[in-house]
């Protein structure tokens, strides 16, 4: 099923700050790859958020989905291409992340996050499934 919240918490917080030992030891204990905190962001998103290469990498190596969309539709490659860590997005790439993959705006990994003020008129587009 799915992993306490505090488990999630604390591993989304170790991957944050590069603590791939504790990462590892979390995952060992069960603590899913895949779980989301509350903005549906994974490990794989918050290493990215962050250019954590090895702790990116571990996700990987543990079958994480690539692919996976947070709430505003950002995948891993969101973070890495707007926050200019182009290398690890590279890489992400051919290890199969989708950069066609477009997210509550409309955009592609490439076209930015588009997060709009409030001030700014907002046309979410759903993705295709």
């Amino acid at each position: 099923g799915p992993s306490d919240p505090r488990d999630v918490e604390l591993l989304l917080s170790k991957a944050r700050h590069k603590r791939l030992t504790d990462v590892k030891t979390l995952l060992d204990a069960g603590v899913g790859v895949d779980s989301q905190d509350e903005q549906g962001n994974t490990m794989l998103i918050v290493a990215c958020q962050n250019n954590h290469r090895k702790v990116a990498k571990e996700a990987l190596r543990r079958n994480c989905n690539v692919n996976h969309q947070n709430l505003r539709g950002h995948t891993c490659l969101h973070f890495c291409f707007a926050y200019k860590y182009d290398s690890l997005g590279h890489y992400l790439i051919e290890k199969g992340a989708d950069p066609a993959i477009v997210n509550m705006y409309g955009r592609t990994c490439f076209q930015g996050l588009a997060e709009f003020r409030k001030s700014e008129p907002q046309t979410p587009v759903k993705s295709p499934k």
